[in-house]
């Protein structure tokens, strides 16, 4: 739509949409006011002035035009392109920045207050991706995108609802395959012996035998899908068909001169038990909706088929806002824990794992080692001397610096800390000669930054490794290196003397 905006055309606008177009009186007063803020002591060149007048209202001529084609939204606002008033504002805003540079931001809003103070093209690209450049939404827009977002990604950042729907909502699915299949065998299994006893037939025993079949058969492919979860979903699909399908047989082929009242609240329940998109499972429900009218219309009649189709709307609706409700509180449900286990496990200071998430995942190093574990125990010298004589912040600079470098060599699942200033971390089946080289570079990086290092490591053997054994040789190790230090560095302290 811009391209056919040229570069006059882009007027200067108000901000607000019910000012947004200016007249040329007001184009007059901007360059006036502008020429003032600029600190200018004489008017504007009165031929300079016609000549922006003019162009403005061209400009804005052009843009009512184009407004009235609907290549603008009606209450767009656009910023200037006019170089005149650009000029103005530059100058304004550098008196402005010179005049206090410790209150830029005040600055800013306050020079300027009724206008838009950036070009479309210094737009901050991460306010609004979605954004249009040079046109402000209207609430309307908003409204529309936010609701796409919501029935999309559940109101989260494509790469968050991704990561989720791949990891928490897969086994939440598969969990409840397992046990909605076994309950749906069961329901068709019950079904089928009535049947048996009250109204026999062939067709329908096969029918129920397929579906007890069926529903066995997603169970134990629910159940050996934990390390393969991309077929959860597939899965999932083919349980809520063959939850409907069955609610279908019931309510349309086998009694056609009721009402149908299973595939009603089958309609409602079944969506709600899984957790996916919003708009797949409204997809999904708008889906089975017209298939039920279809097969109503085609072998129903009379009262039955008016109630049918009256419950099937109305329910229909209920169940599109339900489950688009449960689906996107299940969602932020499992963003929230994701959120609350990942402060639960790391030092906030350092962002590598803390001690609870280190004593958890101990046990397990030894479980993933086929060769050899290495482990290093890391102590950093000179903390508190810091602290005491550049404070705290300076302290806390010299964790994070070692942390990073730590977490470089051993990768950020592996890299713990532990105390207040030591860390721990392990290396699984890696060649211990390399490992042995980057501990040297980490320790000339942390020396780089004017820090040290006390550091300890051993090697334990697979299968027989003794974790307790194994990291209390390291922190001897380190201890020997740190005693070490300090007592090369009060010697040095001491001939300073």
């Amino acid at each position: 739509m811009l391209q056919m905006i040229d570069e006059d055309t882009l007027y200067l606008l108000r901000e607000k949409p019910e000012n947004s177009m200016a007249e040329h009186s007001a184009a007059e007063a901007e360059i006036s006011g502008s020429e003032m803020a600029s600190g200018a002591t004489e008017p504007a060149d009165k031929n300079t002035i016609a000549a922006a007048a003019a162009k403005a209202d061209s400009a804005a001529k052009k843009v009512a035009a184009l407004q009235a084609e609907g290549t603008v939204p009606a209450d767009a606002a656009v910023r200037t392109g006019v170089p005149e008033i650009r000029e103005a504002d530059a100058l304004g805003a550098a008196e402005t920045n010179e005049t206090d540079e410790n209150d830029a931001e005040k600055n800013d809003t306050s020079a300027f207050s009724s206008y838009t103070m950036h070009s479309i093209f210094d737009r901050d690209p991460h306010q609004d991706k979605n954004a249009v450049p040079g046109v402000i939404e209207t609430p309307a827009v908003r409204f529309i995108n936010k609701l796409k977002k919501l029935l999309k990604y559940a109101g989260l950042s494509q790469e968050e609802f991704e990561s989720i729907r791949s990891n928490e909502m897969a086994e939440s699915n598969r969990s409840t395959l397992r046990v909605f299949s076994l309950a749906g065998a069961v329901c068709m299994a019950g079904t089928l012996i009535n049947s048996t006893i009250v109204d026999p037939s062939i067709i329908k025993t096969q029918f129920y035998l397929i579906g007890i079949a069926v529903s066995i058969v997603i169970y134990f492919a629910a159940k050996s899908a934990e390390k393969n979860k991309a077929i959860v979903y597939p899965l999932m699909y083919v349980s809520i068909a063959l939850f409907f399908l069955f609610g279908l047989v019931l309510g349309v082929n086998i009694h056609q001169n009721i009402n149908s009242v299973t595939y009603i609240v089958l309609m409602i329940f079944i969506p709600m038990l899984f957790v996916e998109r919003p708009s797949r499972i409204l997809a999904v429900i708008i889906g089975a909706y017209a298939v039920f009218i279809y097969f109503v219309m085609t072998r129903k009649t009379g009262v039955a088929a008016e109630c049918d189709f009256v419950n099937a709307t109305s329910f229909g609706i209920l169940s599109l806002i339900s489950n688009a409700y449960m689906m996107v509180v299940k969602i932020r449900r499992f963003e929230t824990e994701r959120i609350v286990e990942r402060h639960s496990r790391m030092d906030q200071l350092t962002g590598v794992y803390n001690r609870n998430y280190y004593e958890r995942k101990l046990d397990s190093y030894k479980e993933r080692t086929e060769k050899a574990l290495f482990c290093v125990y890391v102590d950093v010298n000179g903390l508190h001397d810091l602290n005491n004589s550049k404070g705290h912040a300076a302290g806390d600079r010299m964790l994070q610096s070692v942390a990073a470098e730590l977490k470089a060599v051993f990768g950020e699942h592996d890299t713990y800390r532990i105390g207040g200033d030591e860390f721990v971390a392990f290396g699984i089946d890696q060649d211990n000669t390399d490992i042995v080289y980057r501990l040297h570079r980490f320790q000339e990086n942390i020396t780089a930054y004017g820090y040290h290092v006390s550091l300890g490591y051993d090697i334990g053997n697979a299968p027989d490794i003794d974790m307790k054994k194994l990291i209390e040789s390291a922190e001897k190790h380190m201890y020997e290196a740190k005693s070490a230090y300090y007592a090369e560095h009060d010697r040095r302290r001491d001939r300073a003397r």
